[in-house]
């Protein structure tokens, strides 16, 4: 049975945090958001106004890379057991990111590691860096509660360049993250598709709306 071989990006807690800062390449958008008055609020209820532009960042987001949206992705949002963060304009939601606390697999059996599961940002807003902000907020709290790694999710794999990937990728690195390398064994449909194929949007286009 063939295996993909890929890369995510984990931040280590364990590392004084003034040192992790100083090789941070976002401490230059971090300060953007804050000196444009972006705020970050760690959400333990869903108000459903929130929600909405949630989704609204999400749906927009897929839209743009011709992605269907996944209904799975209101019931995410809504479940309380996972940890939303949502930077704000003003009142106005224009960022979020949403952690799972407990990963059912971890690279790191046996230590405290927080997965990020989704995450997107109001266009408009972008250039306030509200997506910076959030992320930030998100690390801080995970290492106040003594987690010991954050799993930002996929860099790559390995032999395959996807230009929505990298460019994904090209935010991740900026936090000073450690790549691991990970292995899963797939079939052979599945190993092909994201091997050679998922790299042409044609082909990327139909396999979401296959499953969708």
């Amino acid at each position: 049975m063939p295996a993909l071989s890929y890369k995510n990006a984990y931040i280590d807690f364990s590392e004084n945090e003034a040192s992790w800062r100083s090789r941070l390449s976002c401490r230059t958008e971090i300060r953007r958001a804050a000196h444009a008055s972006i705020r970050v609020s760690h959400l333990s209820d869903r108000p459903h106004a929130v929600l909405a532009a949630c989704w609204a960042m999400l749906r927009s987001v897929l839209a743009s890379e011709s992605i269907p949206y996944d209904p799975a992705f209101d019931t995410l949002l809504a479940d309380r057991s996972l940890d939303l963060f949502v930077a704000y304009s003003g009142e106005t939601p224009c960022s979020f990111v949403l952690f799972d606390p407990h990963p059912a697999h971890t690279y790191f059996p046996g230590h405290a590691t927080a997965y990020l599961s989704l995450s997107a940002t109001d266009a408009r807003f972008r250039p306030a860096c509200p997506n910076y902000a959030a992320l930030d907020a998100a690390l801080s709290f995970f290492r106040s509660r003594a987690y010991r790694y954050a799993n930002l999710g996929l860099l790559g794999f390995d032999g395959m360049h996807d230009e929505d990937l990298a460019r994904v990728a090209f935010f991740k690195r900026k936090w000073g993250v450690i790549e691991v390398p990970e292995r899963k064994e797939c079939s052979w449909l599945r190993f092909a598709y994201y091997r050679y194929f998922r790299r042409f949007g044609a082909v990327r286009r139909f396999a979401y709306f296959m499953k969708s």
